[in-house]
């Protein structure tokens, strides 16, 4: 029961704290996701040196900094897209720098720092383009993003408390032993059945690319819940940080997001 208390109060904070940066302004939001990209790649990071690699931690915060700022700035139409092209630049230094660094296993170190930004920074870089999935100049539609979100919460709240409630039969043992068919079931069926009430309030999307939207959610968040509950699971630790409490780090939060982010937003760039 703390530990429901603990989860839902963290859950609220959170979620208010993204919604109130997403109301005026794309900057408080893209302040905001800077300062959780960075400190995601950091716990990834961290977790990869218990598999006995040594990823490029300052450079790669470096370099995904660069290109999440870079990111906000052409979602916020400040500079043209071409410009994000420089950020090619910068990912021909890992291999380099681990010429000099006397590390074992260099093939890995540099895979991993790549990864790092593949996993974690990109996603998280594609949200920006959610309130303006056109690149129109002046657009900012947050409503998008936020119900986004809203799907995303909703899937992973239902899902939690029916499947810590009602369930009884597991849905991938091998990897996740807590959830449950009855939990992921639950969740899709409320997070689809709500998507239905989004157009009242975001006409953006149509009745039926919401309910996409909401199929694509409920897959690929819980496909990417998944996956870092494999990566936990092969360096044998139970959360990947403990900056949240009763969630454990950034990564256990943002999970799906990392998964379902990228699928949407291509998405939305053919549907909208």
């Amino acid at each position: 029961m703390k530990n429901f208390i603990l989860r839902s109060l963290t859950a609220v904070a959170f979620g208010a704290a993204i919604i109130l940066s997403l109301i005026f302004d794309i900057w408080p939001f893209i302040v905001l996701f800077l300062m959780i990209s960075i400190a995601a790649l950091v716990e990834f990071y961290k977790l990869s040196v218990l598999l006995g690699v040594h990823p490029q931690m300052k450079l790669g915060i470096g370099v995904g900094a660069l290109f999440f700022l870079s990111s906000g700035l052409v979602a916020a139409n400040y500079i043209d897209n071409k410009m994000l092209l420089l950020n090619i630049l910068p990912l021909t230094l890992p291999p380099i720098l681990e010429l000099y660094r006397r590390r074992s296993n260099p093939l890995k170190n540099v895979a991993f720092t790549y990864l790092g930004l593949l996993y974690v920074v990109v996603p998280m870089s594609l949200l920006l383009y959610f309130p303006n999935i056109r690149f129109d100049q002046g657009v900012y539609e947050p409503e998008i993003l936020l119900g986004f979100f809203a799907l995303l919460w909703i899937n992973d709240s239902v899902a939690y408390i029916f499947g810590s409630k009602f369930g009884r039969h597991l849905f991938f043992e091998r990897i996740s032993p807590l959830k449950t068919w009855e939990g992921a079931i639950s969740g899709a069926v409320v997070t689809i059945a709500l998507s239905n009430l989004a157009h009242s309030l975001m006409p953006q999307l149509s009745h039926f690319e919401w309910v996409v939207m909401a199929i694509l959610v409920v897959v690929f968040s819980t496909l990417g819940d998944l996956f870092e509950s494999l990566f936990k699971r092969s360096i044998k630790v139970k959360d990947s940080g403990n900056m949240l409490p009763g969630h454990g780090g950034i990564l256990d939060r943002f999970d799906g997001v990392l998964v379902a982010s990228p699928v949407v937003f291509v998405y939305l760039t053919f549907a909208y």
